[in-house]
């Protein structure tokens, strides 16, 4: 499947007949990947990531496992839930509603647009919560809910951010958090981390951009601390994936004894980061004899919500 490539960081399309309204109603849409409520909805969640093809036995028996692990749900909902909340609280006087869709749960992409087009606001701006830049992204969130807008009749402005590592203080949020971590303790290595994608359709060579030059400006950062960069979860389904892998990243490094690593691909707390870096990941160094550390992720912070704030206030103004 075919895509075009979005620009960098300011990626933003335009429904057809769109216009420029000064003064109607404004709204911000939160956009991420969802998650079952508890095990009881993973058969649900499963069959709407695969479509009209059957859930692979093995698929549903790893997700009951890892849900399982942590109290049979992942806490990205809440998260997202107090985040959606801060936000809309915070852009309140400014006039701007906020929207919080899930592209593999409730409410889904297509009950937001309904909503939107329903409450009739005039200027919308969708962010999905991935710092870099991807056709995954743009295919998978950005077409999908412009389609819904289009479909419902929906005819005014929409603009959507594929990618917000580029945006001013984004790398401040990482770099007061990795700080924080090495003024209390010593580590040997800085990892930096982004979440591996499938290949065959496209190389996301803007991803991979994105991720490696957001990375360096990170170890420039730190000078003190040897930095490497590396791709995560890669899944068990499709055969070619972002490389390298974290772990052949730490194979072909000697030396270490304590490893620190940022999961710079993610904005807040999820199974791929809970369970792919604190229990799989984390298990895989301590074999080795290397300490394990993770810095937390921004989820519904303060400085994240004015963070999503200035942006959002600066694209519908």
């Amino acid at each position: 499947m075919a895509f075009c490539l979005r620009p960098a960081w300011n990626a933003s399309s335009k429904s057809s007949g769109q216009f420029m309204n000064m003064g109607g109603k404004k709204a911000a849409v939160i956009m991420a990947y969802g998650s079952p409520e508890s095990t009881l909805d993973i058969d649900e969640y499963l069959q709407d990531i695969f479509g009209k093809n059957p859930v692979p036995p093995e698929a549903r028996a790893d997700n009951i496992k890892k849900y399982t692990l942590f109290g049979g749900r992942s806490p990205s909902n809440k998260i997202l839930d107090s985040l959606q909340k801060k936000l809309h609280s915070r852009l309140q006087e400014t006039g701007i509603d906020v929207f919080l869709a899930f592209k593999h749960w409730h409410p889904k992409l297509e009950e937001i647009a309904d909503q939107i087009v329903n409450k009739g606001y005039d200027d919308i701006v969708e962010i999905p919560l991935f710092p870099f830049p991807s056709d995954g992204v743009f295919m998978s969130y950005d077409m999908p809910f412009k389609e819904e807008l289009r479909k419902k009749g929906y005819s005014s402005r929409t603009e959507s951010i594929n990618g917000m590592y580029q945006y001013d203080g984004f790398l401040d949020l990482w770099v007061s958090r990795i700080r924080a971590i090495l003024e209390k303790g010593e580590y040997d290595r800085l990892l930096l981390t982004a979440h591996s994608l499938p290949t065959g359709r496209s190389n996301e060579p803007v991803y991979k951009e994105a991720f490696e030059s957001f990375s360096k400006r990170i170890a420039d950062r730190f000078p003190s601390i040897r930095t490497l960069h590396g791709f995560q979860s890669r899944s068990k389904y499709g055969n070619s994936w972002l490389e390298p892998a974290i772990q052949k990243v730490i194979l072909e490094d000697d030396g270490m004894r304590s490893v620190l690593v940022a999961s710079l691909g993610f904005c807040y707390e999820h199974l791929e980061v809970l369970y792919d870096l604190d229990v799989d990941f984390s298990s895989f160094l301590n074999g080795r004899g290397i300490g394990y550390q993770r810095v937390k992720l921004m989820n519904d912070s303060d400085d994240f919500v004015s963070f999503l704030a200035r942006i959002i206030e600066k694209r519908l103004s």
